[in-house]
């Protein structure tokens, strides 16, 4: 063999680049011994983890200048997909994915290019989390505050107790007068008399308890206007004996 032939074997023999790093979220990977199977599609090689965090996985887009049968081909392009990736250096054996174009037997690379496409490294799924916790928490926080503010708001009203579970505010002051005639009704004539103040809209229903804001007070009633609840800002009449709590004058 002349000097020659034995230069170029000895070039084909002598991987094109012995190491390759792949820039990635906390620092980089190091690939080295990579393949391409002649037979198969399948991919060998070692990467080198230099992140300072273990990846649950993480996948590469690859370029492959490549021999068909020892004549140079057309470059192939795929996805590396690698799973598990601890620190340090370890070994795969991987299917290409999305091979661009074909896999044909008897491929062989000559060099390769390789960035960073996407994954997960446990670094950045503490970091995901720690950052959800950090806004439940905020979110929780923020609540409390406006609970608080809402709190500090509705205790400087009175609230309502008829002494039952529901109270009847009047439309005006003869519908809240005709309710407490009707409750001192019995049986079927009571029930029968709210139920026509009600149906008749001559006033509404709100929860024992509910805060309102006192308006006027005339012969025994008073003109309230409600502070919270489902019907915020109606205003009724009712008795002033059912309000207890700020600012109630009998």
């Amino acid at each position: 063999m002349t000097l020659l032939a034995l230069m170029a074997a000895f070039a084909v023999a002598v991987p094109a680049v012995a190491q390759i790093i792949v820039s990635a979220p906390g620092g980089s990977f190091a690939f080295s011994d990579l393949k391409l199977s002649s037979s198969k599609p399948e991919v060998t090689g070692t990467i080198d983890n230099r992140t300072g965090s273990e990846w649950s996985g993480a996948d590469f887009s690859v370029t492959s200048s490549v021999t068909l049968h020892g004549v140079n081909s057309e470059p192939r392009t795929f996805t590396l997909s690698l799973t598990s990736i601890p620190l340090g250096k370890t070994q795969f054996r991987e299917y290409p994915h999305k091979v661009s174009p074909s896999y044909p037997k008897g491929l062989s690379a000559t060099g390769f290019r390789i960035s960073f496409v996407d994954g997960d490294s446990q670094a950045m799924i503490d970091a995901r989390t720690a950052e959800r916790q950090r806004r439940a928490e905020a979110a929780e926080a923020k609540k409390q505050m406006e609970q608080a503010a809402r709190d500090a708001f509705l205790a400087k009203f009175p609230i309502i107790q008829s002494g039952g579970e529901s109270s009847f505010i009047g439309a005006d002051r003869q519908c809240a007068i005709e309710f407490s005639q009707a409750l001192t009704m019995e049986g079927l004539a009571k029930r029968k008399k709210i139920a026509e103040l009600v149906s008749f809209q001559c006033g509404f229903i709100v929860p024992a308890g509910t805060h309102v804001a006192v308006k006027e007070k005339q012969d025994g009633y008073a003109l309230v206007v409600v502070v919270d609840g489902t019907h915020s800002t109606k205003a009724g009449w009712i008795p002033i004996l059912w309000l207890t709590g700020p600012g109630v004058g009998k």
